[in-house]
């Protein structure tokens, strides 16, 4: 462990009752230079302060003025909009508090968002509009400065991304569901983050067709804040001091030949995962085990021969891959012994059987009378995700909730002041499911329709090459439900509403019924589907 202390604090420069915004930079090599050189030169200041003058994001403009310090300052311009305060003192503090962190822990602090600072000060968030990044080093250390250097943090970026995802996940459920005698099961965080990486090298019409698709604003679309919320969001998810395994790893694999810039490159391995460079012209069938093999790895194995024979040939430019692998226990883990044979409600005429487990325990449940429906709340340990179902009740069925279902909506419905602790008898089948989609013509009729046409794809901020189009996307997902837990894999406005104050008793999944794995503590959708055929 480095002996060198790296001292983060923060300090919030703004109180504007306004939504925060997060903006960022990546400090060029010259920059980068000229701080170690100025901190050579000026050995008796303690540190610097990096700042960024611009216009920031909605309109807000992130300044370093008014800041606290003790002593002289000396600044100097080391790259547009950037300067560098060199301080003999400087004290600053986010409410008092203060954050330590070694060298090589230096990523934590960039990190930081929404989740500590709500720990930190959970009553002041919301009149935070902006935070500065502040720096203290005794030396400088040459790989201190390696890592990326976020400068400004807010918060908007990644909650408006949760709305979108929420949004675009519902939007695949419903459009996937079509058929009404098919489960669905799609990890619509992960599609979406890989489609996210593709829009990173997209342009022109092509860049707004995708935007659109993933229910992205028009104001963020284009700018790096998306990226940034995702890589935010997925780091967040993705922590490992978790009671839960969940792991999501992003490839996107492109015909060697095509020149990729390295800036793209370099922005893929920063915000989602590195990109992978192949020989589909003269060697595709080699291609595509390379990455069959590489998504079977990252999940566990669950996850084989996502790419069928012969689906990349010599004319592949862009094969989309994402793998997302989670494996967690039941808070409250349903007895083997109480499983028991029961009929499955398939249709009014069509019953199926099931292996239906039970557990009798409190769980958060309530009833939606605008829909006629339960929700139940089924944690992991740990808390940190959860199992959410929406069970139509005998007068509705699943396709007419599914129908009405908002993103909105199911925030409104899940919010702890809607949810109440009842003692429950909760039957629910035990159930796997593995499910693959070719989503070009789904994403094609959501209205992505360039992307996969070479003739009028904009791929020109990825590669100078004039050809490039997206060959294949395809989405490979399993779930597992069983008495202990879940195993899951998959690769690629004010409501009013009523809360009935009836009890309920007993929670009987014995006909089709929706279901959601939510991240708790952003409330990102992980997971959906429905469960209708066994």
């Amino acid at each position: 462990m480095s002996a060198s202390l790296v001292r983060a604090t923060v300090r919030a420069v703004s109180k504007r009752k306004l939504q925060p915004t997060r903006a960022a930079l990546t400090l060029t090599p010259s920059a980068v230079n000229k701080i170690k050189q100025l901190l050579k030169d000026k050995p008796e200041h303690v540190g610097v302060k990096v700042g960024v003058r611009t216009r920031g994001c909605n309109g807000l403009s992130y300044t370093l003025e008014n800041t606290e310090t003790e002593g002289d300052s000396d600044e100097e311009v080391i790259q547009d909009g950037v300067r560098v305060f060199i301080e003999k003192k400087a004290q600053l503090t986010l409410l008092g508090t203060e954050m330590d962190f070694v060298e090589d822990k230096l990523s934590m602090f960039y990190e930081m968002t929404y989740l500590p600072l709500l720990k930190a000060c959970p009553y002041e968030l919301e009149k935070l509009s902006s935070f500065m990044f502040v720096m203290f080093t005794k030396e400088a250390s040459p790989s201190l400065w390696k890592s990326v250097l976020t400068l400004q943090l807010s918060l908007a970026s990644m909650f408006a991304l949760l709305a979108s995802n929420g949004t675009f996940a519902l939007t695949l459920l419903k459009k996937l569901g079509e058929d009404n005698s098919k489960n669905v099961f799609i990890a619509p965080l992960s599609l979406s983050s890989t489609l996210a990486m593709v829009l990173m090298g997209a342009k022109g019409n092509t860049a707004a067709q995708m935007c659109q698709t993933l229910s992205l604003s028009n104001s963020s679309c284009g700018t790096f804040n998306i990226h940034l919320g995702f890589q935010k969001l997925l780091s967040e998810v993705n922590r490992t001091d978790t009671q839960y395994l969940l792991r999501t790893a992003n490839r996107l694999f492109g015909e060697k030949t095509s020149d990729f810039f390295l800036y793209f490159k370099d922005a893929c391995r920063a915000h989602y995962g590195r990109m992978e460079e192949l020989d589909f012209v003269s060697a595709s069938e080699e291609s595509r085990k390379r990455i069959n093999t590489w998504v079977a790895e990252q999940t566990e194995g669950k996850i084989k021969d996502l790419l069928s024979a012969n689906s990349v040939n010599a004319l592949t430019r862009l094969v989309l891959v994402n793998a997302i692998y989670f494996k967690g226990n039941w808070e409250k883990q349903f007895n083997k012994e109480n499983t028991r044979e029961r009929p499955f409600r398939v249709s009014e005429n069509v019953e199926k059987p099931v292996q239906m487990m039970y557990n009798k325990s409190t769980f958060k449940i309530t009833y939606i009378e605008e829909i006629s429906t339960e929700i139940l709340v089924l944690p992991y340990v740990g808390q940190e995700l959860n199992m959410v179902i929406l069970l139509p009740s005998e007068i509705t069925d699943v396709y007419t909730v599914e129908k009405a279902l908002t993103y909105e909506k199911l925030v409104a419905w899940t919010k702890p002041d809607t949810l109440s602790n009842e003692e429950l008898e909760v039957f629910l089948p035990r159930f796997t499911l593995e499910e693959s989609y070719d989503m070009e013509g789904v994403l094609r009729d959501l209205g992505m329709t360039d992307a996969f046409d070479v003739a009028q794809a904009d791929f020109s901020r990825m590669s100078s090459s004039r050809d490039l189009y997206l060959s294949k996307i395809v989405h490979k997902s399993f779930v597992e439900v069983t008495e202990e837990g879940t195993e899951a894999a998959a690769a690629t406005g004010a409501t009013i509403m009523t809360r009935s104050l009836r009890k309920v008793y007993k929670f009987c999944a014995d006909r089709p019924f929706l279901f959601f794995i939510q991240h708790g503590k952003t409330g990102a959708i992980l997971f959906c589907g429905r469960f209708c055929s066994p």
